[in-house]
């Protein structure tokens, strides 16, 4: 039987996701800048990305298995307190002699501090059948409000390349300071044990649906990482700025109205899913579509120079098949394994992303840029198809006016779900 989520344990696991992607968007502006004008190129700016992932590629079973053992309080304060020191480290590099290397040791460190995104998934997954694709969406828009609103740091306080570090460091500190306030020093025992991938799937069609969602992770996931390693240097020549502190006040003003909307798209998630008789299954396929779409806007053969087109392409990759992608290749999955136990198997969906943001900006770098687009817009239309084929519908809609019977817990978590994988039955729940 697996227990809720209490407001402020919520609470807190929602500002640690927040913080989580706004280690990512709060560079933006600033970390392609610097490392150009520190000497370094593309290459380093892709690999500084790669690290990143890397860093939370190390980190992410490891804290997982930590939540398990002990509880997710002492995950999440082992990793933002890893976080304060990678991002004091960031604050620093810029005008270093070895600026370069600081920068890339400092952005796998945060990397690592970020690894706590599965066990904080696994942590909402706590909630029931009906309420989880909301409050997966409620998650991946505090992740999406971390990434997409952070570069606007830039804008409100014009600080050079060290703020994004300085804000960052204080804002762990604080994540720290309420999981040792707030938090459990236990989290409550769950009668099902999670201690390895093979004894949680229990079923072939678990395995098959853990197969493909690790799949469509490692793409998606890749995807976007090539977009966020090459767009904003893209900026720059489409909308040629000047200096490096305009362009990186302009690219925060960028990044930031992509944002906004990015933030709409998520809260609109669950009301769409609800009200409407669309399918998760539709709106994950047309989301995977619009990023392939987006792809295709962004190739320099396509967009020309034009500000408007390259606008249009990044609205439909961040703003739009990001925000849906996101909600549905973790919800969707999630609700495979119904109500046992999901942070490990998470963090390996978490996992397969990080792969996916290593390897792909690794390798677009060193391609022609249509090439990349092309190819990447290519793998979205064989994800959309592989989800067509391969993932049900689910609608949260009926599930929500139907739900199957729950058991209450007499605890401070209250009610619990113990309905079944109905996402592994090809129907929708009953």
């Amino acid at each position: 039987m697996l227990p809720c989520c209490s407001a402020m344990d919520t609470a807190v696991v929602m500002y640690v996701l927040l913080l989580s992607e706004a280690a990512r968007g709060i560079v933006l502006p600033s970390l392609t800048e610097g490392i150009l004008e520190s000497g370094g190129s593309l290459a380093t700016v892709a690999a500084a990305i790669a690290l990143f992932s890397l860093g939370r590629l190390v980190a992410t079973l490891p804290l997982a298995y930590l939540a398990e053992w002990q509880s997710t309080r002492a995950s999440v304060i082992a990793a933002c307190a890893t976080s304060v020191v990678g991002h004091v480290l960031y604050a620093n590099f810029a005008g270093v002699s070895d600026a370069q290397t600081i920068v890339l040791v400092s952005r796998f460190l945060i990397g690592v501090g970020t690894g706590t995104v599965g066990t904080c998934r696994g942590f909402v997954a706590h909630s029931s059948m009906a309420d989880r694709t909301r409050l997966m969406a409620i998650a991946g828009l505090a992740q999406s409000a971390g990434f997409a609103l952070s570069p606007s740091v830039a804008l409100v306080f014009p600080g050079g390349l060290a703020l994004p570090g300085i804000c960052m460091a204080l804002a762990n500190l604080a994540a720290v300071m309420g999981a040792a306030v707030w938090m459990p020093s236990s989290d409550p025992v769950s009668s099902e044990s999670n201690d390895s991938v093979s004894r949680a799937l229990s079923s072939s069609e678990e395995k098959r649906a853990f197969a493909l969602f690790m799949v469509l992770n490692v793409v998606l996931r890749g995807v976007l990482a090539d977009a966020e390693a090459l767009v904003p240097a893209e900026r720059r020549i489409v909308f040629d700025g000047d200096g490096t502190r305009d362009q990186v006040v302009a690219a925060a003003r960028f990044f930031f109205v992509l944002g906004v909307f990015g933030c709409i798209c998520f809260a609109l998630i669950d009301p769409v899913v609800k009200r409407t008789r669309i399918s998760e299954r539709a709106l994950f396929v047309a989301g995977v579509a619009l990023v392939g779409v987006g792809q295709v806007f962004l190739m320099d053969e396509v967009h020309g120079a034009s500000t408007k087109l390259f606008t249009a392409g990044a609205v439909l990759v961040w703003c739009v098949g990001s925000p849906i992608t996101t909600t549905f290749s973790v919800s969707l999955f999630s609700k495979a394994l119904g109500s046992k136990p999901q942070a490990v198997l998470l963090s390996w969906i978490t996992v397969a992303g990080s792969i996916g943001r290593i390897a792909f900006p690794l390798a677009g770098v060193r391609m022609p840029g249509v090439a990349m687009w092309g190819a990447n817009a290519a793998l979205c239309a064989l994800c959309a198809g592989l989800i067509a084929c391969f993932v049900p519908p689910s609608s949260s809609s009926s599930s929500s006016r139907k739900p199957r019977r729950a058991a209450v817990s007499s605890t401070r978590y209250g009610a619990v779900d113990e309905a079944g994988s109905a996402l592994l039955n090809h129907s929708p729940s009953p």
